[in-house]
This record gives C-alpha cells, structure tokens and sequence, in this order.
C-alpha cells in the first residue's frame, strides 16, 4: 500500500469513529441530565464546552496555517492532537478540509486516528458502564 493510501484510510477511519464519538457523548451527556435534576444545566453546560474547545480548535489550527506560511514559530502537533482529544475531533477534519492544512501529514493522521480508537474504547466503557 503507497503512502498516501494509508493517510487515507487513517483519515476515514477516525472520521467515522470520531462521529461515533459524538453520538457515544450526547448519550451519556443525555443519560446523565435525565437522571439528575439538573437536565438544562448539563445540556448547556456540555454544549458549551464543546462549542468553545471545537471553536479553540479551529482558531489554534488557523494559527499553525499562518505561521506555517510565514516560516514563523508552529504550535506543536501534540498541542493540537490534546486539543482534538478533548472533543474537538469534528472540527479537526473540517479545519483540514477548509484550510488544506496537515492533510498529507500521515503521522499526524496516523496520531489522529490512535487517539479516536482510543477516545471510542473508552466511550464505549463508560456506556457499558452506565448503560448495562
């Protein structure tokens, strides 16, 4: 398999685990505001803080693109797979997409993609965990 047909299976497999992801957040995010007393807190709350890191994330992607252009001081691959691990996985490919940025990185993709098989092994525990 050449090069590139790896960083594009890497690319497919963590978008779609990264949608399942998502899926896996708002259930718990749900199961746990119907049991509480607190049902709009939690969904404002969680909506909040991933609005905020996916809008961190773009911003900070956006920046390593200008810099990269300018021959300037990069942020840090490691920096924005954190990022990308605390929720920002969907804007991680749309930011891709738009800013034609890291797209043929095959490590980069390659972390990505260890990171949102990790992500879904432990979403998927926790719903084990809460569901059964």
């Amino acid at each position: 398999m050449s090069a590139f047909s790896v960083n594009v299976l890497f690319k497919a497999l963590s978008y779609s685990l990264s949608r399942c992801n998502w899926l896996l957040i708002a259930l718990v995010v749900l199961y746990l505001a119907s049991n509480s007393g607190y049902f709009m807190f939690l969904t404002i709350a969680s909506t909040a803080y991933f609005a905020t890191i996916n809008v961190l994330f773009i911003w900070l992607f956006w920046l390593d693109k200008r810099r990269a252009q300018h021959a300037a001081q990069r942020v840090s691959e490691i920096s924005l797979i954190c990022l990308s691990g605390l929720g920002a996985n969907i804007s991680m490919f749309a930011a891709q997409k738009q800013l034609h940025h890291k797209t043929q990185k095959q490590a980069f993709n390659a972390k990505l993609c260890a990171l949102t098989l990790l992500q879904s092994a432990l979403l998927l525990c926790l719903c084990y965990w809460l569901f059964i």
